[in-house]
């Protein structure tokens, strides 16, 4: 693979290609948004920037849906969640699902109808809650375009080891 146009970012297989997600910019070194996706031995700027640029994050992919949630902004850890649909390049910020807490370096998978979070650092301090939320209020708030959403509570699951 050619050199990477970033780092410590999230990364997914979306529409059979690598896309790493947020993270800094090589060049700049600054929080980026981009998503760079590795097509025919090269990276290309296929889908819009996240509107909240980040790195550290946590991503997971489903249904053309890439969740995007955590990590910080420059110096500030957040506990917001984005998700894009990757078949109309739509990104929806949902103020409804955000996270119980500001997190980062988090895990995130989705498996059984459910997303589910945590790992990590929160407040600079190794994180072992897990939290999860089902996979039907994310799409519920996308498709209000989380205009009628109330928000919506992640359920804690037991500590990690």
């Amino acid at each position: 693979i050619s050199d990477i146009p970033q780092y410590s970012c999230g990364a997914d297989i979306i529409q059979g290609h690598l896309t790493l997600i947020g993270g800094m910019d090589t060049v700049t070194g600054k929080v980026t948004g981009k998503l760079s996706t590795y097509v025919n031995d090269h990276w290309e700027e296929i889908y819009p920037p996240m509107p909240t640029p980040r790195f550290w994050l946590g991503v997971a992919l489903e249904d053309n849906l890439l969740i995007t949630a955590g990590g910080k902004c420059a110096n500030a850890t957040v506990s917001t969640v984005e998700v894009l649909n990757t078949e109309s390049k739509q990104w929806y910020s949902l103020n409804s699902l955000h996270l119980p807490e500001p997190i980062y370096f988090c895990d995130m998978t989705i498996s059984s109808g459910y997303v589910y979070i945590g790992g990590g650092n929160v407040a600079k301090k190794p994180n072992k809650k897990y939290w999860r939320l089902p996979w039907s209020a994310v799409q519920q708030s996308v498709q209000s375009r989380d205009n009628t959403s109330s928000p919506v509570t992640w359920g804690k699951i037991p500590d990690s080891p």
